[in-house]
């Protein structure tokens, strides 16, 4: 990731997290709410359009 300058070259999502854990600390919430709040699209929709997503940018889920 060089474009980031405080990580190394061969830090991946895990380093990103450790790095920013004290701004991401919100985001399993807000990731529930998105999901589970009432929607057009079933719960079960929105995972699977989460996990076609990451397929495409080559991240597993």
């Amino acid at each position: 990731m060089p474009f980031v300058k405080f990580l190394s070259e061969d830090a991946g999502q895990p380093d990103i997290v450790r790095a920013l854990a004290h701004r991401l600390r919100g985001l399993p919430k807000q990731s529930q709410r998105i999901l589970r709040e009432p929607s057009e699209l079933t719960p079960a929709q929105r995972e699977f359009i989460g996990s076609y997503v990451s397929g495409l940018n080559d991240c597993p889920h």
